[in-house]
């Protein structure tokens, strides 16, 4: 079916043309084939089918449940109200997951060892016009391929903290690693080159669980 699987530890990743999803709609969730349903264009609802299907195939075998079986819910980590914010597994432990598309591909990464965000972009000199956006003070980056390169490293990072949007990517950088001034953050994430179908680009971040957290 087209899957490219990468494992570093307990982190995973896999991508997958869309279109070419491992399990059948029925799966979903009757909210999961609503959203979909209200997608008005069929390349968006094969999207979001390819991207479920395949986050419930993966999660289901690691929690050894069936994938029609697992629950989800949305919980911001800025504002704690639920309905909104990263999606996450209920009663789904450590593991922790993220999803990313770009035109025909969906890239999903699953991970028990801390907060994981994958990003999945395609190769274009769009990314010029965005180097003030994604690029810090003191960060060589000048070529659409190289702020590409920024962009899904810090795409990634944002989506493992959760933090989306809410926080600049020209407010830290990757290479040396630095969180934006004012974090309460100390431990840099591992940042994880999984591959990518050609003409693509693609990052994986982990960020450590707190002590506190830790089992």
């Amino acid at each position: 079916m087209g899957k490219g699987d990468d494992a570093v530890g307990a982190v995973g990743t896999w991508c997958v043309p869309v279109g070419d999803a491992p399990g059948r709609v029925e799966v979903l969730s009757a909210d999961e084939r609503t959203r979909m349903a209200r997608l008005r264009r069929g390349a968006d609802r094969d999207r979001f089918r390819t991207a479920w299907t395949l986050a419930r195939q993966v999660l289901g075998e690691r929690l050894d449940v069936a994938p029609s079986a697992l629950e989800f819910q949305r919980i911001c980590r800025g504002c704690g109200q639920a309905g909104h914010g990263k999606p996450a597994l209920v009663n789904g432990g450590r593991w922790e997951f993220s999803l990313s598309h770009s035109n025909g591909y969906v890239m999903f990464a699953v991970s028990d060892v801390g907060p994981v965000g994958v990003d999945l972009e395609a190769a274009s000199e769009r990314f010029v016009d965005f180097a003030s956006m994604v690029r810090a003070p003191g960060e060589e980056a000048s070529t659409a391929e190289e702020l590409l390169w920024l962009w899904v490293r810090k795409e990634a990072v944002l989506k493992a903290t959760g933090d989306g949007l809410a926080v600049p990517m020209s407010s830290f950088t990757v290479a040396p690693f630095s969180w934006p001034e004012g974090s309460a953050r100390t431990e840099p994430p591992t940042i994880i080159d999984p591959g990518a179908p050609p003409g693509y680009r693609a990052a994986v971040a982990v960020t450590p669980i707190p002590a506190t957290a830790a089992r």
